[in-house]
């Protein structure tokens, strides 16, 4: 179980060679008993490390799937999910704002109202994100 690359069909690296587009993770499955179930990349509102596995927040359901977070965060599209905390990361368009702590640290208020905290480490890097639409 895992996730599902663009690319994965023809098992080729990250940056496939006839271009230089990156090859990101689009749907993940999960399991639900015996059943697997299909979260598109674009459903994910924010995601979090449970030990090995990591929490898919989609709306108001939590899908477990059965891949670290520093592995999973590698597969992502970095124009559309940002780190914001070691255990943390959200999808850039779900952030409706910021608020700045006494110690560097940021609270995020997600459109649905999730309020999530965002590590000095990756403040810097998750406004320029936000701001331009791209990876700092």
């Amino acid at each position: 179980m895992g996730s599902l690359l663009l690319c994965s069909e023809v098992n080729l690296p990250p940056f496939s060679a006839g271009a230089q587009t990156p090859c990101h993770a689009t749907r993940f499955q999960v399991r639900l008993g015996h059943r697997v179930q299909l979260v598109l990349a674009d459903e994910i509102d924010w995601i979090e490390a449970q030990g090995d596995y990591a929490g898919l927040h989609v709306g108001a359901h939590m899908h477990l799937l059965r891949e670290p977070l520093q592995r999973l965060g590698s597969r992502l599209d970095p124009a559309q999910f940002a780190r914001i905390h070691r255990s943390t990361i959200v999808r850039l368009d779900r952030v409706a704002e910021m608020q700045a702590l006494s110690n560097r640290d940021h609270l995020l208020r997600l459109r649905d109202g999730t309020v999530l905290r965002a590590s000095r480490t990756y403040v810097d890097a998750l406004r320029a994100a936000l701001l331009t639409g791209e990876p700092a």
